[in-house]
């Protein structure tokens, strides 16, 4: 299956080059992710500038073990940042009507991605002298 990535964003800001996309799928015999495709960003992405994934179908060829996308299942982004940061949660969306939106065998898709970088649960605060 074919992707034109046509946006990515993180925290509202495009993607820098360095930056890696993967497309990942649930593995049906185990439930886990497994990645079915990936690619390395080397400019801003745009309408324009888009980047062009392939993504791998399950052939069959492995008993018990799926070795890409299953037909029919919804698709899974991440982002990886220069600065080696993993961002799972990535939203997609569709800007044109008509590509499929859930892996296809021989299909293609034009997806926008935008994603948000994980919040840290820990504060740090600076106490005056005698406060623990």
């Amino acid at each position: 299956m074919t992707f034109y990535i046509t946006e990515a964003l993180l925290d509202g800001l495009n993607l820098q080059p360095g930056s890696q996309i993967g497309i990942f799928d649930i593995d049906p015999g185990t439930g886990a992710q497994i990645c079915v495709g990936a690619a390395s960003v080397t400019q801003i992405i745009s309408p324009s500038t888009y980047l062009e994934m392939i993504a791998s179908m399950n052939d069959g060829s492995v008993p018990g073990q799926s070795n890409g996308f299953t037909p029919g299942n919804p698709f899974i982004f991440k982002f990886i940042c220069q600065s080696g940061v993993l961002i799972e949660q990535v939203n997609y969306s569709f800007p044109y009507p008509g590509y499929n939106q859930v892996f296809a065998s021989l299909g293609s898709a034009i997806v926008n991605l935008s994603g948000t970088s994980p919040v840290s649960n820990q504060q740090f605060i600076n106490l005056n002298q005698g406060w623990t």
